[in-house]
């Protein structure tokens, strides 16, 4: 059986969701997955409040335009073609930097919490720290 390679390629990239038609921001490829954030008109998303945008990322669009403070990851396929013209501001974009750092800490406390059962509560004020950020990041 062959593996596959899983380096992360990075991505500067806008596309829709082909089942939500959601626009996201594609920062990296691993294999056959983008990750990314998803992008949003709404506040809130699933009882979750989103990340105020300074601008609009579509230049066609000056509605209020918010991010989701987690990344996400999904197949290629599941994207349409990419949005040509869309940006971030300098602002939005360091925005964009957290929420892919505290991300990823909490992919790698969490894969630590399930690997060594035993010392896990070492583990847990850190966890809690990096969700009190998340929430003044939010809030």
């Amino acid at each position: 059986m062959k593996l596959k390679n899983k380096k992360e390629i990075s991505k500067n990239e806008f596309r829709r969701n082909k089942d939500s038609r959601h626009p996201a921001y594609i920062y990296a490829r691993v294999g056959n997955d983008y990750k990314f954030i998803g992008l949003t008109h709404s506040e809130i998303t699933g009882n979750v409040k989103n990340v105020k945008l300074e601008k609009n990322p579509n230049p066609k669009d000056n509605r209020v335009a918010y991010v989701k403070p987690k990344c996400e990851k999904a197949k290629m396929n599941c994207f349409k073609k990419k949005e040509i013209g869309w940006f971030f501001t300098k602002n939005d974009k360091s925005k964009i930097n957290k929420i892919k750092k505290w991300t990823t800490q909490l992919e790698q406390l969490h894969w630590l919490w399930l690997r060594d059962t035993e010392t896990k509560f070492v583990f847990l004020p850190t966890f809690v720290n990096i969700l009190s950020k998340i929430n003044v990041f939010v809030n």
